[in-house]
């Protein structure tokens, strides 16, 4: 069991390890330099979805076309 003075001591040791100071100093997001992203395993993928949503917008361009061509047509 617990004793009460286990307890407090166990309190003062969280509660001082929580007040510590942080070393890292945040930087505003302006003055951080833009980093570019490690490689992953995942980039083959990453590449491909990308492309994949280039031939969906182009395909989509495509079909609005030819719908104003037909609607002209009419």
């Amino acid at each position: 069991m617990w004793h009460s003075r286990q307890l407090f001591a166990l309190g003062m040791v969280l509660g001082l390890c929580s007040c510590g100071g942080n070393d890292a100093v945040e930087q505003p997001r302006d003055s951080v330099a833009e980093e570019a992203p490690e490689e992953t395993v995942f980039d083959p993928l990453v590449g491909t979805l990308d492309k994949a949503h280039g031939v969906e917008e182009l395909a989509g361009s495509r079909k609005g076309d030819l719908d104003r061509q037909l609607e002209a047509a009419e």
